[in-house]
């Protein structure tokens, strides 16, 4: 019988072991719980999911298959340490909360020669794969801006959970919008096929949301990517009524994402408009399957983690990048210190 172990008891953590136990009803899973944890343990009860308080009690029993869903300052340790048993390991994302603790992660893959799956999730739904191939098909002709935007007010993006003691509102914790909707960066260099070069401007705010004050509740980042597509990336906690759109401007039209409906929509130069993808609900439940099935199956080393650390070391790199040009008002290089597989 297979064994699991989850790191971190949170919403996410929560997430995948719903998912592990509907792929497969008889596998068993431990949960790492801290003793002082707030996070409730209900759900993951009425899933006959075990706990430990420590990631030692945890792995008495090797694991077959591994899960980081802590905090992401705290990823490293637990990746790290996960990573040497040889089993398969999702990565909550971010990948960690700076690229130095990343690519910590990412020498530990490479010398164990495991896999790390990261969680970006968008990556295994409906509409972004379907934009990519949108992107790629040249139905747009050749990409020359875009502009991606998601937002909803903290308050609501946990329920049961007071928002002001959340992961997204606490500094220590790797909250702020640049950390935990980092999503947006993966999608657009995702969608686009490419990495960026700079962030050329960057806005933050830390009002409108309860935070502790110190974390980004908005983020206004203008970027070029590598193919020298410049346009922008908004973020933000404080919206009072959610939203999620991605524009794609191309030589030849327009493509237009409506996230939170589901559809794709293509406008030609003559300012005709027509929905070409349009996908049922519950995409954000089919994502999260297909990434534990992802997941599950990288126990065979000839398949490859289909979100990797190269990709997570990209999005931090974003971050920082937009951090320094905040902090310094001019145009920031995206530093990518990636360890390219050989």
């Amino acid at each position: 019988m297979r064994r699991a172990v989850i790191v971190g008891s949170g919403s996410a953590g929560r997430r995948h072991v719903a998912a592990l136990r509907s792929i497969e009803p008889e596998i068993l899973i431990t949960v790492v719980q801290r003793t002082e944890s707030v996070q409730p343990r209900e759900e993951l009860l009425d899933l006959k999911a075990s706990f430990a308080s420590t990631l030692d009690e945890a792995l008495a029993l090797p694991p077959d298959v591994c899960v980081v869903a802590n905090p992401s300052p705290l990823h490293a340790d637990a990746a790290v340490r996960l990573l040497g048993l040889n089993s398969p390991v999702l990565i909550e994302k971010p990948l960690a909360a700076d690229v130095r603790s990343a690519q910590a992660i990412q020498t530990a893959e490479r010398n164990t020669k495991n896999h790390a799956l990261l969680g970006y999730h968008l990556r295994f739904g409906d509409l972004l794969p379907e934009l990519r191939r949108l992107v790629r098909s040249g139905v747009i002709g050749a990409p020359t801006g875009f502009s991606f935007r998601v937002g909803q007010h903290l308050g609501s993006w946990r329920t049961g959970t007071e928002a002001a003691a959340s992961v997204s509102a606490r500094a220590e914790l790797g909250g702020g919008v640049l950390l935990e909707l980092s999503h947006e960066f993966d999608a657009l260099c995702f969608a686009l096929d490419c990495t960026a070069t700079s962030v050329t401007h960057c806005d933050l705010r830390f009002d409108g949301a309860p935070t502790d004050g110190k974390v980004e509740t908005v983020a206004e980042v203008d970027l070029v990517t590598s193919t020298g597509i410049a346009g922008s990336v908004h973020l933000d906690m404080v919206a009072p009524e959610p939203v999620r759109d991605w524009v794609i401007l191309g030589t030849e039209g327009t493509l237009r994402v409506d996230a939170l409906r589901s559809t794709i929509r293509h406008e030609n130069p003559e300012g005709t408009a027509q929905t070409i993808a349009e996908f049922a609900g519950g995409e954000r439940d089919r994502a999260e399957r297909r990434l534990i099935e992802h997941l599950l199956e990288l126990s065979n080393p000839a398949i490859h983690p289909g979100c990797t650390t190269e990709d997570g070391i990209v999005a931090l790199a974003i971050i920082e990048a937009a951090r320094k040009s905040y902090m310094s008002g001019q145009v920031a290089p995206v530093e990518l210190h990636v360890r390219l597989a050989p």
